[in-house]
C-alpha cells in the first residue's frame, strides 16, 4: 500500500508586545512532490478530470487490499485554501484498481469574484478570536483560570482562507474571505472563523471538545 500526503506552511510572525499577543501569519503551501503529482495527472488524464484548482494532498494506492486507489485534495482559489472550521476542506475520488474513476466525494467550488485582500490584519483576527476564548466559560470551567495564559504563551497561528458558511453549497453567495486564526498549529481546536473584511466572528469551536 502506497500512501502520500503531500502540503505544508510558510510562516511569518509579528507580535503586539503591549498586550503579549503573538500571532503567526500560515500560508498553505502545496510541497511539489514529483510522485504524487505524476500519480494524480495520470489518473485524472485517464478519466478526462481535470486538476484545476485543486492541490492534491493524499494518494493512497490501496488496489492491492480494496481493490481502490484514493486520491483527495484541497480546493484552491487564487491561491488560497478553501477551509473548513477544523480542517481543509477536501475533494474526494475513487478509482478502481485499473484506474477507472469510481466516484467523488464533495462539491466543485463554483466561479467566484472575490477580492482576495483582507481589511483585517492577522493581529485584528486574533483578537477577536481571543475574545470569543474569554467569553468560552464552559472551557475556563473546565482548564482552569490558566488557561487563557497558556493560550498566550503558545501563541496563534492565522491563515488567510476561503470559507463556505454554508458548507458544501453551491451559491457564490455562500463564499468568503475569511481568516482562520487557532491557538497553535499543532492541534485543529479551539479553532474560529473571522471575516476579512468585517471582524466578524462567524465561526468558533472551544477546547472543551477535547475533554
Amino acid at each position: 500500500m502506497l500512501i502520500i500526503v503531500s502540503f505544508s506552511c510558510r510562516q511569518s510572525t509579528s507580535s503586539d508586545e503591549n498586550n503579549s499577543l503573538k500571532v503567526t501569519r500560515i500560508y498553505f503551501t502545496p510541497i511539489q512532490s514529483d510522485s504524487i503529482t505524476s500519480a494524480a495527472r495520470s489518473l485524472f488524464q485517464k478519466n478526462n478530470l481535470t486538476l484545476t484548482n485543486i492541490s492534491v494532498a493524499h494518494y493512497q494506492d490501496d488496489a492491492k487490499r480494496t481493490g481502490f486507489i484514493y486520491l483527495w485534495g484541497v480546493q484552491m482559489y487564487q491561491g488560497l485554501a478553501l477551509a473548513s472550521l477544523v480542517d481543509y476542506d477536501y475533494l474526494y475520488f475513487r478509482f478502481d484498481s485499473t484506474g477507472k474513476f469510481v466516484d467523488s466525494i464533495g462539491r466543485q467550488i463554483p466561479t467566484l469574484n472575490i477580492n482576495v485582500n483582507p481589511k483585517v490584519s492577522p493581529m485584528l483576527a486574533a483578537y477577536v478570536f481571543y475574545n470569543a476564548l474569554e467569553s468560552d466559560s464552559a472551557a475556563i470551567s473546565v482548564f482552569g483560570s490558566s488557561y487563557l495564559d497558556s493560550c498566550r504563551s503558545h501563541g496563534f497561528t492565522a491563515e488567510l482562507v476561503l470559507f463556505d458558511r454554508k458548507h458544501n453549497s453551491s451559491d457564490p453567495k455562500n463564499f468568503i474571505l475569511a481568516w482562520k486564526v487557532k491557538v497553535d498549529d499543532e492541534y485543529p481546536i479551539p479553532s474560529s472563523i473571522v471575516r476579512a473584511d468585517s471582524m466578524q466572528l462567524i465561526g468558533y469551536i472551544g477546547p472543551g471538545v477535547l475533554n
